[in-house]
């Protein structure tokens, strides 16, 4: 299933930079859903590192 979002230009110019470098640095052809699934990976990796530091003492 396709959803649709719409980004203010700003937004999209940076999304699609960072589709590039990813582009780049992988051995693959990258999509945008492949960008934000990263973005959202790196989000949920930070904020899991941080929760669990300070719950075990840090």
């Amino acid at each position: 299933m396709t959803k649709r979002i719409d980004l203010q230009e700003y937004t999209y110019r940076r999304l699609f930079a960072v589709l590039d470098e990813l582009a780049q640095s992988k051995t693959r052809d990258m999509t945008i859903d492949d960008v934000i699934n990263e973005l959202i990976d790196i989000y949920q990796e930070n904020s899991w590192t941080h929760f669990g530091a300070g719950a075990g003492g840090g």
